[in-house]
């Protein structure tokens, strides 16, 4: 079992400060989501749970031990809550047009796949461009003719 030193140890050389700070409050909102106080005393609270300090937890005290079981497991669940997911332009774009398939289904694919992989909103005003771009490039070649045929479609930041 990890004490409390030794997660802090690997939390510090894994993530900046800003990183930590966030990975804390997205663990401690779990754990109180999870485990609502009940009753006039209630539970312990993500506070407690993910002290700042360095608690006297010893490892031998079954309920210590569980504590330390505990702050592994919501740092874990911070860690996947708060680090931003890694971006993959190359990903987000990698799809085509499927020969048979409905331009408003590509287009809400490749929708999909832009704010997934690469954290850019394709209704946003900067992601409106690169969604144009995209959907004209990658769909299927009869339909890009068509599209290039109209006028003004390369003018993809007005």
């Amino acid at each position: 079992v990890y004490n409390w030193s030794k997660l802090q140890s690997i939390m510090n050389i894994l993530f900046t400060g800003e990183e930590r700070d966030l990975i804390r409050k997205a663990a401690m909102t779990s754990w109180d989501n999870k485990h609502p106080p009940t009753g006039n005393n209630g539970g312990p609270t993500g506070e407690q749970k993910f002290p700042l300090q360095k608690p006297n937890w010893q490892s031998n005290n079954e309920q210590d031990r569980r504590h330390m079981e505990d702050l592994r497991e919501i740092i874990t669940e911070g860690v996947k809550e708060a680090v931003p997911k890694n971006q993959n332009l190359n990903k987000a774009f990698e799809i085509y047009q499927d020969k048979d398939e409905a331009l408003t289904t590509f287009l809400q694919r490749l929708k999909d796949h832009m704010r997934k992989y690469s954290g850019i909103d394709p209704d946003a005003q900067t992601g409106e461009g690169l969604l144009k771009f995209n959907f004209v490039t990658k769909s299927w070649p009869d339909t890009q003719k068509k599209i290039q045929k109209t006028e003004g479609w390369a003018d993809i930041h007005s």
